[in-house]
């Protein structure tokens, strides 16, 4: 009896850690071009020496004041997930980030108070804003409404949804809200199916409208090495991946094909990626090892890697 209820408990667990990674997700409105979701990263030490190269990163910063709000939380918070997305705007990109803080513990009642407050902390910087959208209050910098850096915010239920600008964090908001949303996409639903238990992150590229093969068409010019040969025929692409330790990485890589005679093309791509990375990277040392495998309009690259971290140090 009591290992039944072990056992349902633990069900419930598992259960309500999907569906806050699913709720973090619903946030992403339908037209992100690149969608991405990160978890574990409370209770993983690998996790732990990422985030603390990043912290380093955004430190170097700290006088920028589009890296208020980053700084700010990553000084301050440790997350459960993150989750967030990039869209194509007229020039570049806009963006969009979702954080799950780790509001358990001694610090429960200290950190819950300064999310819920964190508002007012950022107010007293002159050009911040306040404005209400469905029924929340957004901050915004309103000297940074037009750049792609994370200015402008808002809290729910203990999550903070940041954004470039008022209008996304708002557009967000009803994204959660409504259900319409970037889960409801077929685009999206056909690669996420694949996604294999035990995951610890995964990010997803809609490359319908060839944005992200134009984008990758231009790291290979200004980088003088091509990548995939198959780009234009990319229609969606799927990475999941978990941490072995903080310099050692394995994952899957789905590559949708939007047509079945470019197949093989794709293929050798997948092959070849590896190669190109070392290449260009020849700096880290990187060891990589790798199997493809093709499933109907899909090639499927599975990986491992170690010494990717000099890369992070010197690219994030």
């Amino acid at each position: 009896m009591k290992r039944s209820i072990f056992l349902i408990i633990l069900y419930c667990l598992l259960s309500a850690a999907t569906c806050l990674a699913a709720e973090l997700i619903t946030y992403v409105p339908k037209n992100a071009d690149v969608v991405f979701s990160l978890k574990n990263l409370d209770s993983s030490d690998a996790w732990r020496s990422l985030i603390k190269t990043y912290q380093g990163k955004i430190a170097q910063h700290q006088d920028d004041p589009n890296f208020l709000l980053l700084s700010y939380l990553f000084k301050q918070f440790t997350f459960k997930q993150v989750a967030g997305g990039s869209f194509p705007a007229e020039t570049g990109w806009k963006n969009m980030l979702v954080v799950f803080p780790d509001l358990e513990g001694e610090k429960e009642r200290f950190n819950k108070f300064l999310i819920d407050n964190l508002g007012n902390f950022v107010s007293i910087n002159s050009g911040w804003e306040k404005k209400e959208s469905s029924q929340q209050d957004i901050y915004f910098d309103s000297q940074a409404e037009r750049n792609d850096r994370l200015t402008a915010f808002s809290v729910q239920d203990g999550r903070v949804i940041l954004a470039s600008n008022s209008g996304l964090v708002s557009t967000c908001l009803a994204a959660g809200q409504t259900g319409s949303n970037i889960v409801q996409t077929a685009a999206f639903k056909e690669l996420s199916s694949a996604i294999p238990k035990g995951y610890e992150g995964y990010i997803f590229i809609n490359n319908q409208s060839r944005r992200f093969s134009q984008e990758l068409k231009k790291w290979e010019t200004d980088n003088k090495m091509i990548v995939l040969l198959s780009g234009q025929w990319l229609e969606s692409l799927l990475l999941t991946f978990t941490l072995v330790t903080d310099d050692e990485v394995k994952g899957k890589l789905f590559f949708k094909c939007s047509d079945p005679a470019k197949i093989k093309l794709m293929q050798n791509d997948a092959q070849f990626l590896g190669e190109a990375i070392k290449r260009k990277y020849a700096y880290s040392k990187l060891v990589y090892n790798h199997t493809v495998t093709v499933q109907g309009h899909k090639v499927i690259l599975d990986f491992t890697a170690r010494n990717f971290k000099a890369i992070l140090d010197k690219e994030l």
